[in-house]
């Protein structure tokens, strides 16, 4: 990267979350430099150079981690899904339901998260294409978020029902509470197959709850389009990902900006600034 990288982050996520084009977004740059948070204004072209980088992507899932681990002394229950971003582009295939006719559809991209079920923030996210298969990715989800938040349980729908899951979970102490699909039967050899079978059959009424939490990440999805776009600029796939993990970032701040008031969450680095704004608001 010829942008320092503390000046790139910075301008690639505020682009992001400003959601304007990179021509229009040169005005909120420009104040950013009269404030002091980067060093120049840089041209448009080095932003999206920026994201465009595939060596920024590994720092961008560090971040993920950073904004989310604050949160995490009162998150304990996590949620994994997964949702599409429309790119740029469109593919043809053939289906028989339609008599045979091509259809059209915008191409995507999918985002497999990791979202506390009370802040609604990401602790974990991966990005793939539209035909990864779910199920693949709960474990490294689960295994990434282990190293800056505590799970003591985790839902999620079907799709991600079977014995690596549930080891997966097991292995970060977490509890996991994914309904079976209607062909499945007991594994007595399998405890924790077992277990989660018994309690999904014959204690409805206390697997149900701790299930349905899984909805909150359907809220994260809907705020994180809502806020930034559920279409992406971006063209090539690197800065597709780079451009989706950037809103997850943006996202988790607006997260913890809003933990700090509300759960009375402390940031490290700006406390005095979280008190000097509650002062003013009259807490």
């Amino acid at each position: 990267i010829s942008v320092p990288v503390s000046d790139a982050i910075f301008s690639a996520c505020f682009k992001v979350y400003s959601g304007m084009s990179s021509r229009r977004f040169q005005s909120d740059l420009r104040d950013m430099k009269e404030k002091g948070f980067v060093s120049r204004a840089w041209h448009f072209n080095a932003i999206l150079g920026v994201i465009e980088d595939e060596g920024i992507t590994p720092l961008l899932h560090q971040l993920i981690a950073a904004t989310a681990a604050p949160l995490g002394v009162v998150e304990s229950a996590f949620a994994v899904d997964s949702t599409g971003f429309g790119t740029q582009c469109f593919y043809r295939h053939f289906t028989n339901k339609h008599g045979g006719r091509e259809q059209v559809s915008r191409d995507y991209i999918k985002l497999h998260a990791l979202v506390g079920t009370k802040t609604n923030v990401i602790a974990a996210a991966s990005i793939t294409d539209r035909d990864r298969h779910d199920y693949n990715e709960f474990a490294p989800l689960l295994t990434e978020g282990a190293k800056s938040v505590t799970m003591a349980e985790v839902s999620a729908d079907k799709a991600y029902i079977g014995r690596s899951n549930l080891a997966a979970a097991a292995a970060v102490g977490a509890e996991a509470y994914i309904p079976f699909k209607v062909n499945m039967v007991d594994d007595p050899k399998s405890p924790l197959w077992s277990k989660l079978f018994h309690l999904y059959h014959f204690q409805k009424d206390e697997f149900l709850p701790h299930y349905h939490q899984r909805s909150n990440s359907e809220s994260t999805f809907s705020a994180i389009k809502r806020l930034f776009g559920e279409i992406l600029r971006s063209k090539g796939f690197v800065a597709q990902a780079n451009e989706l993990l950037l809103k997850v970032i943006a996202y988790n701040i607006t997260c913890m900006v809003h933990s700090i008031f509300e759960l009375g969450v402390t940031v490290p680095g700006i406390s005095a600034c979280t008190e000097a704004a509650l002062v003013a608001r009259g807490a």
